[in-house]
């Protein structure tokens, strides 16, 4: 069957999602995800613009009537700075609108995400120096690039002594590569008509937090983000969208933070719940744009074919 034909027979609207587009190695990113060139950035917008249409977030949010083509929105995690010098003079030049979600202690390169920490680790270190390191740190080093996949943000401590160990300075990078954008980048995206949303802010893992913390990290990010720029955020991606995160919790934190209309998973084509809209993660491996909608709408149609629920186990849905 032709592929065209299997895309567009879903008839959704859709929410793509990345992290950055680059032409140059990104060792921070290097082992955590498969990042888009822009050759092939180029080519995935040409393969959704020939089934959907670009719209804003809002548009695409809303509930399509039969018949009329459905639409995509581009949605960017981390407020990395390619998103500023690569990612928005592309699409201003194309006409098609995206939002950006801000970790705001990454803003102006002031913190490195503990997973940019783990990247570089296993970029810069061959595993036998990476299995002494974690050995001598107390930690399993039979497989040293799991144990550093598995850390997470409570982990940060020890990955600072193993980064100390391993001669990595993060404040050193962070000076030199600058990977996020910085306000003023922030502040560009926003006259030029794109859309500034929350990514909470240190994109700690909300399944290892309790619903209080999960919507402190939220309002604190909302409130800054809105003194800071001047806006008035409607719009948050959770970080991860761990599967783990119960139902009761996701509800409490979707009905604690009230300025939110839109909340952000990585699920794929589902049925949407009320204010939960699940994305398509592009960066999970370099298949095309072709592939991975086939993919995605084929296994759509065929849960709603067999009668299995096609909205998200729960509204966080799976782990990115």
């Amino acid at each position: 069957m032709n592929a065209g034909f299997i895309i567009r027979s879903c008839r959704r609207n859709i929410f793509p999602l990345y992290h950055t587009v680059s032409d140059v190695p990104l060792p921070h990113i290097g082992d955590l995800y498969a990042v888009r060139n822009v050759k092939q950035f180029t080519r995935d917008l040409e393969i959704l613009c020939r089934s959907y249409t670009p719209a804003t977030m809002e548009e695409t949010a809303a509930v399509r009537p039969r018949g009329q083509r459905p639409l995509f929105h581009l949605t960017f995690d981390d407020g990395l700075k390619e998103c500023a010098t690569v990612i928005a003079p592309f699409l201003l030049q194309k006409g098609i609108p995206a939002s950006f979600f801000i970790n705001n202690d990454f803003i102006d390169n002031r913190r490195l995400f503990y997973r940019f920490v783990v990247s570089l680790l296993l970029e810069k270190n061959p595993a036998p120096v990476l299995a002494k390191a974690l050995e001598e740190t107390g930690l399993p080093a039979g497989n040293p690039r799991m144990t550093l996949l598995k850390m997470s943000h409570r982990d940060e401590d020890l990955l600072r002594l193993l980064a100390v160990k391993l001669n990595l300075d993060t404040e050193l990078y962070l000076r030199e590569k600058q990977p996020y954008m910085s306000a003023e980048d922030i502040g560009s995206l926003l006259k030029n008509g794109f859309t500034i949303g929350s990514h909470s802010c240190s994109h700690a893992d909300f399944s290892l937090l309790g619903a209080e913390e999960m919507i402190r990290e939220i309002t604190s990010s909302v409130n800054d983000l809105n003194l800071r720029f001047g806006i008035r955020c409607t719009a948050f991606s959770f970080p991860f969208s761990s599967h783990m995160l119960s139902v009761a919790a996701a509800e409490a934190v979707m009905n604690g933070v009230p300025g939110i209309k839109y909340f952000f998973g990585t699920s794929g084509i589902k049925d949407d719940l009320p204010g939960m809209y699940q994305r398509i993660p592009f960066e999970k491996s370099n298949q095309s744009a072709t592939a991975i909608l086939v993919r995605q709408t084929t296994k759509y149609r065929l849960q709603k074919m067999a009668g299995t629920p096609s909205t998200a186990a729960c509204p966080l849905a799976s782990k990115a």
